[in-house]
């Protein structure tokens, strides 16, 4: 939800059968992206959100906790934006390349 309005986005959890939605960002945490944010559930549970007019990835643990955040630094007043983010698995960068043919 972006709730252009108030200048806050909230990503929300839907629990089946109950007829409730939990926010997921912390609401001391400042979030505001009118739009092209994105959220994606990582391997181990966690949520991976980026937001992209603020400039930043932020990975939350399942209760709510922000356990790290990367900001794509301008300059000293303002942030880049952050179009894509993605979490990939322990080890991925670490497998031995492939070869092209005739080498």
């Amino acid at each position: 939800s972006n709730n252009v309005g108030r200048r806050r986005s909230e990503v929300l959890r839907f629990v089946p059968g109950i007829f409730e939605s939990i926010s997921v960002v912390p609401a001391e945490l400042p979030f505001f992206s009118g739009t092209q944010s994105k959220h994606q559930i990582t391997a181990d549970g966690n949520l991976l959100v980026i937001s992209t007019w603020g400039g930043r990835v932020i990975e939350f643990a399942p209760d709510g906790r922000a356990i790290r955040q990367s900001v794509n630094i301008f300059d000293s007043e303002y942030s880049a934006n952050v179009t894509a983010g993605e979490a990939i698995a322990p080890g991925y960068l670490e497998a031995e390349l492939p070869l092209c043919a005739g080498q």
